[in-house]
């Protein structure tokens, strides 16, 4: 089961075969990278961040199957360049801001408009100001 797990992540990355001399750029699926701090998601931030960023000519050399996605991005980080450390600060940085961004819209506005009578206006009162 654990290695049809690693194939699923796997061939989010590369899902033809590659001719001899082909290059490959890893395409991670959606807007953003995962979060790092996402723990349902950690083992796909491990497999995007080591596809990004570890070299492999074959998608299958990002890992020893034995490991896991975290097991092997953790091994990773730890010897790689400070450039490497940065990188990863980097992405993480438009989460952090986004999350942050999010608390303070909620604490700012008490009420959501999810929970607003349908027929009130937020500007029903600008013409008595």
């Amino acid at each position: 089961m654990y290695i049809s797990h690693t194939k699923k992540i796997l061939a989010m990355f590369v899902s033809f075969e590659q001719a001899e001399g082909h290059e490959t750029m890893p395409h991670v699926a959606g807007q953003w990278f995962p979060q790092a701090n996402d723990i349902d998601r950690y083992e796909l931030y491990c497999a995007s961040m080591l596809a990004l960023l570890k070299p492999w000519h074959n998608i299958i050399e990002i890992k020893n199957p034995s490991n896991s996605f975290s097991t092997t991005f953790n091994d990773f980080v730890v010897h790689a360049p400070e450039t490497i450390a940065r990188i990863l600060t980097n992405v993480q940085y438009f989460h952090d801001c986004s999350d942050t961004a999010l608390s303070y819209r909620e604490k700012e506005l008490p009420c959501s408009f999810a929970t607003m009578d349908t027929g009130e206006r937020l500007d029903d009162d600008a013409d008595e100001i």
